[in-house]
């Protein structure tokens, strides 16, 4: 019969250690290793920027520990900052998951907030098959929709200031529909049904 004793889970210093392994027939492998420690433990740091009507952004600063850094979001990002966030929790740990940060995005008030000088319409809302968004007068940079895990579902570069949007292979649910105009982004609300 094999024993087995295991530490896995316990905390460790940094220094060298010896283990010793037994099998069923007394055969012994010994091994010694070393676990090294940085100078200074890894910390994160970060700022939840308020988007003032618009997509948050969390902008986070990594000292200590051993870089490089190897970051990963709840929301599958890797990059050292996030941007154009839903409300929610965003949790940040580094590659070994040694450190666990989580920022929360608060909800703004309001649900269709216009800051674009010109007015920005989107119907029907709810939507089945397909959407229309109007803004008047300017055609907008960018249009994004997003979903509630803060993923770009979809995202065009339109032609012109009235855009249809086939919606059939969304999900049912609520989704963010960002519409960029230089530095200037309106968020408005889009709700799909079946």
């Amino acid at each position: 019969m094999q024993k087995e004793r295991s530490h896995a889970g316990r905390s460790r210093r940094a220094g060298t250690y010896s283990v010793t392994i037994t099998d069923d027939y007394g055969c012994r492998e010994c091994r010694r290793c070393t676990l090294n420690q940085p100078a200074q433990p890894i910390v994160i740091n970060g700022v939840v920027t308020d988007g003032n009507g618009t997509l948050d952004r969390v902008d986070i600063t990594v000292t200590g520990g051993v870089p490089p850094y190897r970051l990963l979001w709840s929301n599958n990002a890797t990059s050292e900052d996030i941007n154009e966030l839903l409300p929610g929790n965003y949790t940040v740990t580094d590659a070994n998951l040694c450190v666990a940060t989580t920022f929360t995005v608060k909800v703004s008030t309001g649900i269709d907030t216009i800051t674009l000088d010109k007015a920005v319409k989107l119907y029907p809302n709810p939507a089945m098959d397909k959407v229309k968004l109007e803004v008047d007068g300017l055609i907008p940079d960018k249009v994004t929709i997003i979903g509630t895990d803060g993923s770009i579902i979809w995202q065009t570069k339109p032609a012109e200031h009235n855009l249809e949007i086939d919606t059939r292979a969304f999900a049912p649910g609520l989704y963010k529909v960002a519409v960029h105009s230089g530095s200037i982004v309106t968020v408005m609300n889009l709700i799909i049904q079946r």
